[in-house]
């Protein structure tokens, strides 16, 4: 690990000449949504870090959506949950899956 981040950090470029003149920063394009990312990742941080002061901020977000889950076994209560909504949704989301591998799909429905 030592070796790896000394390479990068601190060793000198192995790059020819070639290569060394076109490396550049990222576009926006490509940096904007990182940092909106990096944004939501502190914020579910801070969720997440309330419960070190003995509040747990994310358990109380998620509580309506995970009221038939037991929290000792994690096992869920099917009482709680539509069995039919599931089944349909996640063969909705296969089904979308599935198109996705057809490369002339986009095509025919444009």
């Amino acid at each position: 690990m030592f070796r790896m981040l000394f390479l990068t950090f601190f060793g000198y470029c192995r790059a020819d000449e070639h290569v060394e003149k076109h490396i550049h920063e990222s576009p926006w394009p490509m940096t904007v949504p990182l940092m909106i990312l990096a944004g939501f990742s502190l914020i579910a941080a801070g969720l997440v870090a309330g419960g070190y002061r003995g509040e747990n901020r994310f358990e109380k977000f998620l509580d309506p959506i995970l009221k038939g889950v037991l929290p000792e076994t994690g096992e869920v209560n099917i009482v709680h949950h539509a069995v039919l909504k599931e089944l349909f949704l996640m063969g909705a989301s296969l089904t979308i899956a599935g198109l996705g591998n057809f490369p002339g799909l986009p095509t025919l429905l444009c």
